[in-house]
Parts: C-alpha cells; sequence; structure tokens
C-alpha cells in the first residue's frame, strides 16, 4: 500500500516539475497557507513543491530565487492541489518523500547518453544541491540574505520543451491528412 501510494505521489510531483497544464484560474489560495518546513537546503525543496502544488504565488515567489521576465508564470501553470488535500499532501512530502542532499560526484543519467554530475563547487554555506530519489535531476538551493530558495529555471525550461514539444505534437496532426473509413 506505502509503495503504491508513494509511486502516485511521486509522479504527481515529477508532473508538477515536468509537464505543463493549462492554468486552473480564479482560485483562492489564501486557505491553502501551510506551516513552512524548516530553513534547510531540503526544507526549501519542500516549501517550493508545496507552494508550487498549490499554485500560491506569494510562497512561491518566497521559495524561488528570481527567474528571468516571465518565466516565473511557468511555474505557477497547471492543475493546482485542492485545499482539502493540503494537509495529506504536506504529510507526504514531509514523510514519504525522500529529500536529502546530494554529493559532489553523484551522477544523473540525462537522455541522449548524456549525464549530469554534481560538482565539488555546486556546495558552500550558501550552496547546496538537493536531490530526491523520483527526480530526474537533482535541484540547486542557495542562500539569499538567510533564506534558502530553490533555483527553479531548469523546471521552467522543462516545461517550456514540454510546451513546445506538445505545440509541434498538435501541428503535425493538424497538418497529417486524415482517412477515410
Amino acid at each position: 500500500m506505502l509503495r503504491v501510494r508513494t509511486s502516485c505521489i511521486l509522479g504527481v510531483l515529477g508532473l508538477l516539475l515536468v509537464v505543463p497544464w493549462v492554468a486552473i484560474q480564479g482560485q483562492d489560495t489564501k486557505e491553502k497557507k501551510a506551516e513552512g518546513f524548516p530553513n534547510t537546503p531540503e526544507g526549501a525543496v519542500q516549501n517550493f513543491v508545496i507552494a508550487m502544488a498549490t499554485g500560491n504565488e506569494r510562497e512561491l515567489h518566497e521559495f524561488t530565487l528570481p527567474l528571468p521576465d516571465g518565466d516565473f508564470a511557468w511555474l505557477l501553470k497547471g492543475q493546482h492541489l485542492p485545499a482539502e488535500k493540503l494537509a495529506e499532501f504536506r504529510k507526504a512530502v514531509a514523510v514519504e518523500m525522500m529529500f536529502r542532499i546530494g554529493r559532489p560526484g553523484e551522477k544523473f543519467p540525462l537522455g541522449g547518453g548524456r549525464v549530469l554530475e554534481i560538482k565539488p563547487v555546486e556546495f558552500s554555506p550558501d550552496r547546496s544541491v538537493v536531490v530526491h530519489e523520483a527526480a530526474p535531476i537533482p535541484t540547486r538551493v542557495r542562500k539569499v540574505e538567510g533564506r534558502w530558495k530553490v533555483d527553479a529555471a531548469p523546471m521552467v525550461a522543462g516545461r517550456k520543451a514540454a510546451d513546445a514539444a506538445r505545440k509541434r505534437a498538435e501541428e503535425r496532426a493538424k497538418a497529417t491528412p486524415k482517412s477515410k473509413p
């Protein structure tokens, strides 16, 4: 039961971080405010995941490093967790999703035979790398004015790439002649 539930939760996490969905408008995120996780590299990623899942723009800004103009909106796209599911999801993030500090030299296979390796220079008193067992790549975090924040640029790039691929597929589907029965 725990393995299936954890797999489902991890699948949702993957979708939240990579797949662009159509934004649901008009959701009141005030009622979705949750207690924060500790001010640690792992806690910053946990807070970021909760803010992204709920579509809470204020909290997402709080736990995200600045992004170029227009890129922050990509983090808010998609379906969001209903307020009544927040407590259960928060517990899953705290208990079932294992976040840890990465190790210099740790490698992550990417598509096309490429490999992402965590470099020793990515660790300092104000920089770290957080690893989640189900995430395809580690999450870089940085301490700014005493608060740990997530570098969301790779997530934005992933969402943009997925959106572009979806649009290309739609264009190909429109251009392909339909067969007659």
